[in-house]
């Protein structure tokens, strides 16, 4: 889900307009597709007849995102509200990841004031069997250094020890609660502090969305949350597509990496998550997933989970869709962009850079982690987050 401030925005009549001239361009635009049971379907007729529950008006002077959360429409897995110059924009993420996500309000705004909609790029209708050929396909090295790396994350695991599955203790939530209980937090990296974090990152080969779990993971202990020892990075498994190949659907998955226990070393880490990209094993375990058989449903009433952090990070880097967005004044100050059900025990982050700040952005139930901690470890965060780093790990 995403809200932004500030936008000198077209009339709710031109972004309804605008809204079905896209949604009704073809499938591929994906945010026009219809869940019909188990399956995404391509309805213009239905999205023409349903153009004005696509925008909605939000109450004058309310959060406009709140009030869109709490008023879904049902069958509409995208839907947008305004409130003055506030857009806010919810989405099925089962369909829409953030290569679709965050080029959708800027292409809305451009639609809606004259501009052609756009062509998506050719896409592979099977973007897994084409990853998976391209990358793996009839390559011995490949394999090899995948053998490798699994080996080498075994041996992680097993220094880790016990550690590996903390038992941090344990609270009791009631699941049906989670939009009641669902918070955000968000804290800035001003463009000093994103040098020194990214200058850090390379001094000891860590990418940006390493750094930042690596951050946050500091931060909550710092403040009394104690972290899980393995946190996630999620991936972007395009980047093993055939060159000029994509998908406009979710492909993407989560890495599991050791942040912490009795055998942390920040060289270690480093060397895990790289190899772990380079050898493929995100999209290796994304395609043994795919074979087993499909879980139940989420559960109801009461469940026990841990009070241990399950940090998890999603690094858009530079998203210069966002940041051509008719702002007015100034360099956008207030931008919200959140996966909006994280699990019970997990802190979880979206990364994105506009104009050389780092925008991070934590979602959480606060009826497991208390907000006024989240709220210092994300203010700690921004203060010093080279300090906080080169005390923690170095």
């Amino acid at each position: 889900m995403q809200l932004f401030d500030r936008l000198d925005l077209p009339s709710l009549e031109a972004l309804r307009d605008a809204f079905v001239r896209i949604a009704t361009s073809g499938p591929a635009a994906r945010v026009g597709l219809l869940a019909d049971e188990d399956v995404w379907v391509y309805a213009p007729e239905t999205i023409r007849a349903r153009r004005d529950d696509l925008v909605r008006q939000a109450p004058a002077g309310s959060d406009p995102l709140a009030w869109l959360r709490g008023s879904l429409i049902p069958g509409l897995p995208v839907q947008a509200a305004v409130a003055g110059d506030r857009l806010a924009v919810m989405y099925d993420h089962s369909l829409v990841d953030a290569t679709v996500s965050t080029a959708f309000p800027r292409v809305l705004i451009d639609v809606a004031r004259g501009g052609a909609v756009p062509t998506p790029p050719a896409e592979t209708d099977k973007p897994l069997a084409a990853a998976l050929r391209h990358t793996f396909g009839l390559r011995p090295s490949r394999w090899r250094a995948l053998a490798r790396d699994v080996r080498a994350r075994r041996a992680l695991v097993h220094d880790a020890g016990s550690a590996a599955q903390p038992d941090e203790g344990t609270t009791t939530i009631r699941l049906e609660d989670l939009p009641r209980v669902l918070r955000h937090e968000w804290c800035l990296l001003r463009r000093e502090a994103s040098r020194d974090v990214s200058r850090w990152g390379a001094k000891h080969g860590v990418g940006g969305a390493g750094a930042i779990l690596l951050l946050a993971t500091a931060a909550l202990k710092r403040v009394g949350i104690e972290p899980q020892p393995v946190g996630t990075i999620v991936v972007n498994l395009r980047r093993y597509l055939p060159p000029g190949t994509t998908t406009n659907g979710n492909f993407i998955t989560g890495l599991r990496v050791t942040t912490g226990g009795p055998a942390f070393e920040l060289g270690r880490f480093a060397q895990e998550v790289n190899r772990a990209l380079e050898s493929g094993r995100p999209l290796f375990t994304t395609a043994l997933r795919s074979m087993r058989p499909p879980r139940g449903g989420l559960p109801t009433g009461e469940a026990e989970v841990s009070t241990a952090a399950a940090v998890a990070v999603s690094h858009l880097g530079v998203v210069r869709d966002y940041q051509a967005l008719p702002w007015q004044g100034d360099a956008p100050v207030s931008v919200l962009s959140v996966a909006d059900r994280p699990a019970p025990s997990e802190i979880s982050w979206t990364v994105l850079i506009l104009h050389g700040v780092v925008h991070a952005f934590a979602t959480y139930r606060s009826d497991v982690f208390d907000p006024d901690a989240i709220a210092s470890a994300a203010a700690l965060m921004a203060a010093d987050p080279v300090g906080l780093l080169t005390s923690e790990y170095e």
